[in-house]
């Protein structure tokens, strides 16, 4: 099972999330539309760790690493749910941090990787 809260560090500070589908959103992360975007997090957790870039409740996109029970990652296009890419296997660790980087550029082009 997950731990009831799951750490996220965003600009060297640690954010604790608690275990249901709720956003914390980070306000204070400034991202320049001009400037490519470039962030490495680590994520302990038995599945479903989630982030969003985008206007909240507007569009952007989402990624889902170790979604369906630890067994699937995507990113979904925001609002409409449609899926602009998928990976199949096991990408978190309830036990131990997992590090990711995402890289996501002026053109709209979106990387996550490990």
């Amino acid at each position: 099972a997950s731990v009831p809260a799951d750490p996220v560090l965003i600009g060297a500070r640690r954010f604790e999330t608690p275990n249901y589908y709720r956003y914390r959103f980070a306000y204070d992360v400034r991202i320049d539309q001009h400037a490519s975007l470039i962030c490495t997090f680590a994520i302990r957790a038995a599945h479903d760790a989630r982030i969003f870039l985008g206007v909240p409740h507007q569009s952007g996109v989402e990624v889902v690493l170790g979604g369906w029970n630890n067994t699937k990652s995507a990113i979904y296009f925001y609002p409409g749910q449609s899926i602009l890419a998928q990976w199949q296997g096991r990408v978190l660790d309830e036990a131990t941090a997992c590090h990711f980087w995402l890289y996501y550029d002026i053109n709209s082009n979106l990387a996550v990787g490990a």
